[in-house]
């Protein structure tokens, strides 16, 4: 049964991270003028540090 759960954490952790890389090619592609770009790809990176995410 415990290996079931590890595999499990497994896979949610990919999804998670994926999700997590999704967040920074979004706020990378931002328009460069747009004010909250950097601010934004900094919450997305202390949120995920925060986490133990990366």
């Amino acid at each position: 049964m415990a290996h079931f759960m590890d595999l499990r954490a497994f896979i949610l952790r990919a999804h998670v991270l994926k999700l997590y890389r999704q967040a920074l090619r979004m706020t990378r592609r931002a328009p460069g003028n747009w004010e909250g770009k950097e601010w934004s790809r900094q919450l997305v990176v202390q949120v995920a540090a925060h986490h133990g995410i990366v």
